[in-house]
């Protein structure tokens, strides 16, 4: 991803919300290293904690998003969360359009081997002043 602004922040914050597996992964790989030369944080959150979050982040991961049951509640507290201020994080679902999202991506099979595909919300990128990289344009979504 291309963060314009990025020089002007002291942390690279990354929240990942319902999405344990993705939080523990992150965290380990990213202990003690730096994006852009940025110390990262790694912040596990539910959707309820996100609700009530004052900060921003720079890059929001969020699961629950794919299943019609939880989508919802994931959209209502993501509501609350953006209405607490300006935020410019970058928001990547698991699969699941909700209002806000700035990239989803989704599961897929082809010749019966898992993949994954990428679909961005061009719009709000664009309003983000967001770009994504050439090789995730190259992985569209059916």
């Amino acid at each position: 991803m291309f963060w314009p602004d990025i020089a002007h922040t002291d942390r690279f914050r990354i929240a990942v919300v319902n999405w344990p597996d993705l939080a523990s992964d992150l965290g380990k790989r990213l202990d003690g290293r730096a994006i852009a030369g940025i110390p990262v944080d790694i912040i596990a959150l539910d959707s309820k904690e996100l609700a009530g979050e004052r900060n921003d982040f720079t890059l929001l991961f969020i699961g629950g998003t794919a299943v019609d049951s939880e989508r919802q509640g994931v959209t209502e507290d993501l509501k609350r969360w953006r209405k607490k201020g300006d935020r410019a994080a970058l928001i990547v679902t698991d699969g699941g359009d909700i209002e806000g999202h700035d990239v989803a991506f989704r599961r897929m099979r082809t010749g019966g081997n898992p993949g994954l595909c990428i679909a961005p919300h061009l719009p709000s990128l664009q309003a983000k002043s967001l770009e994504l990289p050439m090789h995730f344009l190259q992985r569209p979504c059916p």
